[in-house]
């Protein structure tokens, strides 16, 4: 799957996101562009191609696409399902008009993912929960 890296990875040129990382992740296959905020902040943006099978049978093939955006500051984060594309098939993904679908789609989850803030980071990392709890029982 590291055609789609290869196909959709371009899109992040320019816009100061580096490719993370890319591999398989509780039953899909992942790849992960991120960038930190200037200065000293913690906060990191990054978008997220999930690429999961609709079957383990043999022989049954298809694929749902999912596009994320998320942030974090190590304390807090956000991720939000963006964009998804159910029922394709591997050979269809490099095919107009579902390829020029996907990068659109991807076009509009990284400027999405490049107006987040600190005040969209909603939920709250398990360690740093699990210690708020501590403190206040202590």
């Amino acid at each position: 799957m590291s055609d789609l890296v290869e196909s959709f990875g371009g899109l992040f040129k320019g816009k100061h996101y580096n490719l993370f990382g890319e591999g398989e992740r509780h039953g899909s296959w992942e790849a992960t562009w991120g960038k930190k905020d200037n200065g000293d902040s913690e906060f990191k943006r990054y978008v997220t191609i999930a690429l999961t099978p609709l079957s383990e049978t043999p022989g049954v093939v298809g694929y749902t696409l999912e596009l994320w955006s998320g942030a974090d500051n190590g304390v807090r984060y956000v991720r939000r399902l963006m964009s998804q594309f159910a029922g394709i098939s591997e050979k269809d993904f490099f095919k107009p008009p579902l390829c020029e679908s996907i990068r659109q789609s991807l076009k509009s989850v990284i400027s999405s993912t490049d107006f987040l803030t600190e005040g969209d980071l909603t939920d709250i990392r398990v360690r740093e929960s699990h210690k708020m709890m501590l403190q206040a029982k202590g």
